[in-house]
């Protein structure tokens, strides 16, 4: 199961990196190939039901 994670400053809100997050989450293949950039599955919680995100 790929993780992918963000370090930001501690007065960063979690929704404003939340669209930098995404378009940088790429995830590695194993072997060969491009990265993966589509998400199959996002867990958050309900903080992030801004319509923004």
């Amino acid at each position: 199961m790929p993780i992918t994670m963000l370090l930001t400053v501690g007065e960063r809100h979690d929704s404003v990196m939340m669209k930098l997050f995404m378009e940088q989450g790429a995830i590695k293949r194993i072997g060969r190939g491009r990265p993966r950039s589509r998400l199959q599955r996002l867990v958050s919680d309900k903080g992030y039901t801004r319509r923004e995100i």
